[in-house]
């Protein structure tokens, strides 16, 4: 939908504003369940999209056809907290959403009218929660949904507010950094294959998994990086990274120029991805003290270099100063490709059977014990996290400015460091 059709859209609702409604639409999404609501975009006849708020787990399936009552808005800009403005309104328009249908009643039509791959995928997705639910006691189950695909539903308040205080909030919303391990995973899947066949199947298999995992901005920016990977080894040619991330995000922001201004996971993503390409290096060379074994000092000189990249927009953004989250991530980080694909399997043999899936439900839960263990002592240590006063977007670019002089800096000086042996 291009701008000018978004304004035609939000033109024919708008007469109806602030007005009781009876709206006919397909759910172009997939329903997003939450535990006390359950969010449906809808598009109409016309091309309109509307955000329903249904009551929660009111049973409607992507595809389906639904007339829904309620009270129409235009989205409204909320308080997120630290006096900080969410542009809420901005936020939804960056998926063609242009109003709201609030405390709606829902009544099936149709069903099934969906695009038949998007529904099959997702069809793949819930036999795989509906196994971890199987093999899995909460909160288990629910963090692995999370984590592999990002469903928001099955994770505490209480145990989220540990995650978001420890700075380890990105590992269960399925971030860059997960879907790179999947990425990863997949090109190892193909990776005996002839290069074309690896290439197709690999490239397939990477956005299938991004549709089926809800296809956000920072999940098609991983899948479009991960594809240019595969080019780049499929024509043996090796793979620029930072080449990729800026044609990634040159082809997102093309094809929905709102994703560069409304979506903060893409900027968060984006801005992770500059710190791990061009900061990290420096701070590795920083911290030969560290040990390489199990890759710890990667792992710290990554959270370092991604947490410095990120720092500043999150302060603007949330206004909120984690004071533990490069330790705590340190510490956490290692244990997730494990629980991934541990869990995964235990996912797929719970389908079976909880017998089968046994031996790895013991080791999946000690590792996510042990992640749960961290971000709970690390989320609540006294000033884990202090708040930040709001401050102009002058300042932000003037930080980010000063962080890529000094890159620009560092990078074109060679480091005098002691060598340490290795460890």
């Amino acid at each position: 939908m291009t701008e000018q059709n978004l304004a035609s859209a939000r033109a024919t609702l708008s007469q109806y504003e602030n007005t009781q409604i009876n709206i006919v639409g397909e759910v172009a999404r997939e329903p997003d369940v939450r535990a006390s609501r359950t969010l449906l975009t809808i598009e109409t006849r016309e091309g309109a999209r509307v955000l329903v708020y249904a009551p929660a787990r009111t049973n409607v399936s992507y595809g389906d056809v639904i007339r829904a009552e309620g009270m129409l808005a235009r989205p409204k800009s909320f308080s997120s907290g630290s006096d900080r403005v969410f542009d809420y309104e901005g936020y939804l328009s960056k998926d063609k959403v242009v109003y709201t249908l609030t405390a709606a009643d829902v009544e099936i039509i149709e069903s099934g009218e969906g695009n038949m791959i998007i529904a099959a995928l997702l069809s793949v997705k819930h036999a795989f929660l509906f196994g971890a639910e199987r093999a899995f006691a909460e909160p288990d189950a629910g963090l692995l949904a999370g984590i592999i695909w990002g469903e928001k539903h099955g994770v505490s308040e209480s145990l989220s507010a540990d995650f978001r205080n420890s700075g380890l909030i990105h590992v269960i919303v399925l971030s860059g950094y997960n879907m790179t391990i999947v990425a990863a995973f997949i090109m190892w899947i193909f990776a005996r294959f002839a290069p074309r066949i690896r290439f197709s199947l690999g490239i397939g298999a990477i956005f299938m998994f991004a549709i089926a995992a809800g296809g956000g901005a920072t999940v098609f920016r991983a899948a479009i990086m991960a594809a240019i990977a595969f080019l780049a080894k499929a024509s043996g040619r090796p793979n620029a990274v930072a080449v990729s991330l800026s044609l990634a995000a040159f082809l997102m922001t093309l094809i929905n120029p709102r994703v560069l201004v409304y979506d903060p996971s893409f900027q968060l993503s984006f801005l992770a991805t500059l710190g791990l390409i061009y900061i990290s290096p420096l701070i590795e060379r920083r911290i030969r003290f560290v040990p390489r074994a199990w890759g710890i000092r990667e792992v710290a000189a990554a959270t370092i270099g991604t947490q410095i990249a990120v720092v500043p927009i999150l302060l603007y953004m949330m206004g909120t100063l984690s004071l533990v989250s490069v330790p705590a991530n340190i510490l956490a980080l290692p244990f997730i490709p494990f629980i991934m694909f541990i869990g995964m399997a235990g996912a797929i043999l719970g389908l079976i059977g909880y017998a089968v899936a046994l031996p790895l439900v013991f080791v999946a839960h000690t590792l996510i014990a042990i992640v749960i263990g961290i971000a709970h002592f690390f989320g609540n240590l006294p000033l884990a996290a202090i708040p930040v006063p709001v401050f102009s977007p002058f300042i932000l670019f003037a930080v980010y400015g000063a962080l890529l002089i000094a890159v620009v800096h560092y990078t074109m000086r060679p480091f005098e460091v002691k060598e340490y042996a290795p460890i």
